[in-house]
């Protein structure tokens, strides 16, 4: 089983960013501010009817996601699919000749779901995240 999960988004600042999403698209925050070192990331998650968002700022200027930032500015980042296998669906799609270029990480967002990385033939990047993120994820 996959399906979409939530959209990710590149931002400056996530508060900020956040003003605006309660305001434009009456989104709410369901999780707090977390900090997660292994994607050298701050990250929040709101839900916006039943679609959910992803809001990512860099920890610092040595933040991949920083990198992120400077080539192509703020908005989508990812797309984001949840799996209720997550190894099988990554052995899958590179067979297809998806590029994992980050490998099945715990991220703090989710609870210690794992998540991965990769990059379609069109290098839209992906992200897979195991089945139950919603509800191992803190709460805002």
């Amino acid at each position: 089983m996959i399906r979409l999960s939530h959209i990710g988004i590149v931002v400056r600042d996530i508060g900020a960013f956040s003003a605006i999403l309660r305001q434009v698209c009456q989104a709410e925050a369901v999780s707090e501010v977390v900090h997660d070192p292994a994607q050298q990331a701050l990250l929040q998650m709101f839900r916006s009817g039943d679609g959910y968002l992803e809001v990512i700022a860099p920890d610092g200027e040595n933040s991949h996601v920083h990198t992120a930032l400077k080539k192509m500015g703020e908005g989508l980042l990812h797309l984001c699919f949840e799996t209720d296998d997550l190894d099988g669906t990554l052995q899958r799609v590179r067979e297809e000749g998806v590029l994992v270029f980050r490998p099945p990480t715990p991220a703090v967002l989710f609870g210690g779901k794992r998540v991965a990385f990769a990059m379609l033939p069109n290098r839209m990047v992906v992200e897979f995240v195991e089945e139950g993120w919603d509800e191992a994820a803190p709460n805002g």
